[in-house]
């Protein structure tokens, strides 16, 4: 694909998009991206709080309320800004049956995490290829691969982003999960991945560039100069700050947790350098998004309460 055509793309993905940054302003904290290696970085986003508490429920609400971006194609709720107000209650009531339906009750399931890493890629412009949950023919059915498969242009690069999310209660376990899991994405499961973004292709989404990204992923296709891959992660995790808000001592919440969680972040950038380091994908390109909960049991049961 030549560079006037990507440029082409990224126009025609920047009018499809549904999901940007100042939509998630007003419930997370959006610091600046932190550069741990040429290969790595990584962007610690908290929830906002109130005077006195954390807003987990604001924070799931917004989850719930795109969740119909998440599961479904572009052309089944493309036409709701042309209905009539009683058309658009009626046919988002019947979407957001359609999207909830597709998940799991089963307080371990990873799909919220999915979720949550679908809204931070979607809110920096790197659109969701196709829907993993919307292949999906009952909600107890497992979609095994890559939890995301999104699509960036930057500058002349066509970049496929194969991400993995994981909510544990503890951040070196699924700081751990994330890299064995992309490890064995490139352990022989990458042709998959490319069989199924080739077969499951939102082409209501992407129109008539369909068909160029297919020919990318084509292992005979000779001029793959503009064709890159990195892999977004996003981690939950409990982090034991937020069981005794009490303990500020006079300090305002937002100060007082933006102190502790700054003091964090060193402490997490080293685990995450020192364990792709010793990973067989120390050579790849890696996004961390990280998160803080109370916790994440709880947050999960909450999400599975909420659809």
């Amino acid at each position: 694909m030549d560079d006037l055509k990507i440029k082409d793309l990224e126009k025609h993905l920047k009018e499809k998009q549904k999901i940007s940054q100042l939509n998630l302003e007003p419930i997370l904290n959006f610091p600046e991206t932190q550069t741990l290696a040429t290969n790595v970085s990584s962007k610690y986003l908290s929830i906002k709080n109130t005077g006195d508490s954390v807003r987990e429920g604001d924070f799931l609400q917004l989850i719930y309320d795109n969740i119909i971006y998440f599961v479904l194609n572009q052309d089944e709720y493309s036409d709701l800004d042309q209905l009539s107000t009683p058309e658009i209650i009626k046919k988002m009531s019947r979407l957001l049956y359609l999207a909830t339906s597709k998940f799991r009750k089963d307080p371990n399931s990873g799909e919220i995490g999915e979720l949550i890493l679908f809204l931070l890629l979607e809110s920096q412009g790197i659109t969701q290829i196709y829907s993993k949950m919307r292949i999906k023919t009952n909600r107890n059915m497992y979609v095994h691969g890559a939890d995301a498969i999104h699509l960036e242009i930057n500058g002349s690069k066509i970049i496929f982003h194969h991400g993995e999310a994981k909510m544990y209660n503890n951040f070196n376990n699924a700081l751990t999960n994330a890299i064995e899991s992309v490890e064995s994405l490139h352990d022989g499961k990458m042709n998959i991945e490319f069989d199924l973004i080739s077969k499951q292709i939102d082409k209501s989404k992407f129109d008539s560039y369909t068909e160029d990204l297919i020919k990318l992923l084509d292992p005979y296709t000779p001029d793959k100069e503009s064709l890159h891959m990195a892999h977004p992660v996003f981690i939950g995790y409990d982090w034991s700050v937020l069981d005794d808000l009490s303990k500020r001592n006079g300090t305002s919440l937002s100060d007082y947790l933006s102190k502790e969680y700054s003091q964090a972040q060193a402490d997490y950038s080293n685990k995450i350098i020192e364990k792709i380091s010793q990973s067989k994908v120390k050579d790849k390109t890696f996004h961390f998004f990280i998160i803080p909960f109370k916790s994440v049991a709880d947050f999960r049961k909450l999400f599975l309460e909420h659809i």
